[in-house]
């Protein structure tokens, strides 16, 4: 960066500058940042000296804790992120659906974008607009359907999921004012309508085929819990399940995590008790989402800033373990642009757990001086 030209390098570049102009250096990563050296030494992101007859500088950046890939998409932004069964991404964006492998090599790729999940024997199922699509685990069309459309909350809770693949095939969509739920070729099982008093745009299915559903409690402040098995038969309403809205959901093995208002609150469920809960007091932020493994570990996601005029959150991960004791947490700050004052960093829209390993993964978009797109992560399990 100079006062009279920008370039932007994203590996080795050469920029030709008349010896004696000053140079601004800017880094930038959705990683971590290490360090300037050579020419220009710094710890801090930014740099400036002045320009010899050659000058060489090198800028180091330093992986996450945990991180095992990362990769951003500068022409989309992410929607969703999933799993397959042998540990491939599969990854929805605004401009296309892609399957790539554990090391991010792309195994293929569909333009038309929307948010996709992997459904049973690794079906690709995408939601965009009022479409649902049905997709091979290669990626080849299968069915079309029009479903209803959009959410539904109080407040829009980019990573609280609002739609989900069922273990039998079908596929659960938590609308404006009902459940749909449709089987493996698309055609309809069954309604349920109204949800209400209102719901509260979270549902997931667990390992059971049971579906669970965030609606208003009487009450209004707390958020029960509809609950229905897989064929439509309504299992007891899970009352005042959590304490506030902005729901996030996630069940496994009869067990059902929730992660509500706080967004620092996160507890568990079964239909018959309630399980241990963790409220760490942090700031009350709008954007959550929340995953549990086999063994009961429960791992909640949530923003460090709602503010809406800004392109970036921030994120904060943490994993407890069935009894809610911390194994670990990992904070991925919000930086403001020293030129701009714009935020830089991430705002993370989907979060999703590999069942054999249990390596998470997680995306949205990234923005900064030099990028604004897609971007995930997937952070390791020891």
């Amino acid at each position: 960066l100079t006062p009279s030209k920008t370039e932007v390098c994203r590996a080795t570049c050469t920029v030709a500058v008349a010896a004696g102009t000053q140079v601004q250096l800017l880094a930038d990563t959705p990683s971590r940042w290490g360090a300037f050296s050579g020419a220009c030494t710094a710890t801090e992101p930014q740099c400036s000296f002045t320009a010899a007859t050659v000058s060489a500088v090198t800028a180091r950046f330093d992986a996450d804790p945990r991180e095992r890939l990362t990769l951003l998409f500068p022409e989309a932004q992410v929607l969703s992120v999933d799993f397959d069964a042998a540990g491939n991404l599969v990854v929805g964006t605004s401009a296309f659906v892609t399957k790539l492998s554990r090391q991010g090599t792309e195994l293929w790729k569909r333009s038309g974008g929307g948010q996709a999940r992997v459904g049973a024997a690794d079906a690709v199922f995408v939601r965009s607009g009022a479409a649902l699509t049905k997709l091979s685990p290669a990626g080849a069309m299968l069915w079309t359907v029009t479903t209803v459309e959009g959410g539904c909350g109080v407040t829009p809770n980019l990573m609280a999921r609002t739609w989900a693949t069922m273990p039998d095939g079908g596929v659960a969509i938590q609308g404006p004012t009902s459940l749909v739920v449709r089987n493996g070729d698309g055609t309809p099982r069954f309604t349920k309508a109204p949800i209400g008093p209102a719901c509260r745009g979270a549902l997931t299915v667990g390992s059971d085929n049971r579906i669970y559903t965030g609606v208003e409690n009487v009450n209004a402040d707390p958020t029960d819990l509809l609950v229905f098995e897989g064929d439509g038969t309504a299992a007891p309403t899970l009352e005042s399940a959590a304490p506030q809205y902005h729901l996030a959901l996630a069940a496994r093995n009869g067990r059902v995590a929730i992660g509500s208002s706080g967004h620092s609150y996160v507890s568990t469920r079964t239909l018959t008790a309630r399980g241990p809960d963790a409220d760490l007091t942090d700031p009350d932020f709008v954007d959550n989402g929340i995953a549990l493994d086999d063994d009961g570990d429960v791992v909640s996601a949530y923003a460090l800033s709602e503010d809406t005029s800004f392109f970036a959150a921030g994120v904060v991960l943490r994993r407890f373990s069935p009894t809610f004791s911390e194994r670990w947490n990992l904070t991925k700050p919000v930086s403001t642009d020293p030129i701009s004052l714009d935020p830089m960093g991430v705002t993370a829209v989907d979060l999703a757990m590999d069942d054999s390993s249990r390596d998470l993964l997680i995306g949205g978009r990234y923005y900064s001086p030099t990028f604004d797109g897609g971007w995930l992560q997937i952070f390791a399990e020891p």
